[in-house]
């Protein structure tokens, strides 16, 4: 370790070097061995992303633990569907809250140090919505929106530091399959709520759901602790020397035309996703009352998982050709936002079960190609700020899907047909394709002087 005074005297040689003579051999040097210490090798990186895969999991598993518990809630505690509606949305009301600090938070203190206390915070807040309801003293409904409301505050520094983690300790060539791993977690943590979630809930009890994925968070937080103390680095990186490091302002790094489009891709993706994700088991019942429910809670997000997968793949293969950063984000961007808007068209024109199940598991599937697109577009615009730019861009996402929820809500309340909440969600998609084709960009924002 260098103590401060090291640390000023090489500081301070740098910056005189950089003044005196426009010959820079020895920074330059130093600074990439600084950034290829600072990258994980082979075993950090089979270690660190099997750990955030199972992050990812965990996270979607407390998320989605509500949603198959709350019809057992409701029957014990004697919920309406009005209080049934703020527990659900009590959770987004403080997701949407916490993006972005906890992405500027994680491109300044450090993503892992982010991940692991703010998992302490929803893990613990889980196993208390139990402990509180079947307590001696009743606690009401109230106390269950707070908790909830506390989880997704917790749980919304979550996907910005996987950001910045990435950004920081993977090469731009492996950068796409990584995040595409770690980002498929969420899929899987659906999956495996709808099927083990349920198990527990009616072999044991609803409470049973809340402690074990409680406590298994908890575990990996241990688990990351260890990793990220067995991570080694170097203490100084010239990067990260004061006034050499060129940060883009927020308001050029916002008004940059490929920000902006990667903001607005992200948005219009999450309100077909979203819709898609809340009303699909609605559209399913009332159309196909003797359909198998649990065919479209799991297929659609297997499928999913295997695209994000290969598709992760694909997009590293085609880097390492020599192909450009933008023209593989808008390859995938394109194979997302095209698909969503035929798939979405297609199901208007499907009668069948079996052909349904096909066409939505296809258009929800085609979410996983985000992963290669305009989810891990912030690390490629701004890998410095990928945490606080990936916030952001969650934060739109969610307030997109707030809004393609509530649109479809009014759309089928006035009208009850199908094929119009399908075709706003294949505009918006066609939309998110032109925006995203035309002014996106794989390529790192400038400051300007």
């Amino acid at each position: 370790m260098h103590s401060e005074e090291e640390a000023d005297l090489i500081e301070s040689n740098v910056l005189s070097n950089l003044n005196s003579s426009r010959d820079q051999v020895n920074f330059p040097s130093l600074s990439a061995y600084s950034k290829k210490k600072l990258l994980w090798n082979g075993w950090q990186k089979i270690g660190w992303t099997t750990a955030l895969f199972l992050g990812c999991l965990l996270v979607y598993c407390v998320r989605t633990s509500m949603s198959i518990c709350i019809s057992a809630l409701s029957d014990e505690l004697h919920w309406d569907k009005k209080t049934e509606g703020f527990v659900l949305t009590s959770y987004f009301a403080g997701y949407l809250l916490t993006n972005i600090i906890g992405g500027y938070l994680a491109d300044f203190k450090g993503g892992e140090r982010v991940i692991f206390y703010s998992t302490f915070v929803w893990s613990f807040f889980t196993i208390l919505i139990p402990a509180l309801v079947n307590s001696v003293v009743k606690f009401g409904f109230k106390t269950v929106i707070v908790c909830r409301f506390i989880i997704g505050l917790s749980q919304g520094m979550f996907f910005p530091s996987l950001s910045a983690i990435l950004a920081k300790s993977v090469s731009a060539e492996d950068r796409s399959f990584i995040f595409s791993c770690t980002f498929s977690g969420s899929s899987i943590g659906t999956v495996i709520t709808g099927l083990f979630g349920t198990i527990l809930l009616e072999q044991v009890h609803w409470s049973s759901v809340f402690y074990f994925f409680g406590v298994v968070s908890i575990l990996w937080a241990l688990l990351l602790k260890c990793l990220h103390w067995s991570k080694k680095k170097i203490s100084l990186d010239t990067d990260n020397i004061r006034g050499i490091k060129k940060i883009v302002p927020l308001r050029v790094l916002l008004l940059s035309k490929s920000v902006l489009a990667m903001l607005f891709a992200y948005f219009s993706m999450s309100v077909s996703f979203y819709v898609f994700l809340s009303w699909s088991p609605t559209y399913f019942h009332e159309t196909y009352p003797k359909g198998k429910a649990w065919l479209f809670n799991v297929l659609p997000y297997l499928a999913s998982f295997l695209l994000s997968l290969g598709s992760g793949k694909v997009a590293n293969m085609l880097i390492g050709c020599g192909f450009s950063i933008t023209f593989v984000r808008k390859l995938f961007g394109s194979l997302l936002f095209l698909g969503m808007c035929f798939f979405s068209l297609l199901l208007a024109a499907t009668h069948s079960f079996e052909t349904t199940l096909f066409v939505m598991t296809l258009n929800i599937g085609m979410n996983a190609f985000a992963a290669s697109s305009v989810a891990i577009n912030p690390q490629d615009l701004s890998p410095e700020q990928a945490g606080m730019l990936y916030g952001v861009a969650n934060t739109c996402g969610a307030l997109g899907g707030f809004f393609g929820v509530l649109i479809s809500g009014i759309i089928l309340s006035n009208s009850g047909e199908w094929f119009k909440v399908f075709i706003m969600t294949s505009v918006i998609s066609f939309l998110g394709f032109l925006v995203f084709i035309m002014y996106g960009s794989g390529k790192k924002v400038k400051p300007q002087f």
